[in-house]
């Protein structure tokens, strides 16, 4: 079972990888007024963020927290754009979304060494 669950947690940390490169993307693109792939970017963002929301749960990590403030997160961001504030989603991304996703990445991997 310890090992499942190793893959697990370590499947989820390549998620939060991805999902905080995704950020760091997003951040350039709208520094770069780049609407469309910002759009496009943004919405994988928050697939992905779903995508690990879902199992989490599964898992006894605490992560409520941060996954309360990246869901605010998300949505100030997406109210950003409504206001075509792209400097600010770029802001937003860097300075709150991805610290966050770093903290839950974090969390998984302490879970991660007290498996070992």
């Amino acid at each position: 079972m310890t090992n499942q669950i190793e893959k697990q947690l370590i499947e989820i940390q390549n998620m939060l990888d991805t999902l905080i490169e995704t950020t760091d993307h997003l951040a350039i693109l709208t520094k770069a007024d780049e609407l469309e792939q910002s759009v496009y970017i943004f919405k994988s963002l928050i697939e992905g963020t779903e995508a690990i929301f879902k199992v989490l749960p599964t898992f006894e990590i605490d992560v409520l927290e941060p996954m309360k403030k990246i869901e605010q997160t998300l949505i100030v961001i997406a109210k950003t754009f409504e206001n075509d504030a792209f400097a600010e989603v770029s802001e937003v991304a860097e300075t709150t979304l991805k610290p966050e996703f770093i903290k839950m990445r974090e969390k998984f991997a302490g879970a991660l060494e007290n498996l070992s």
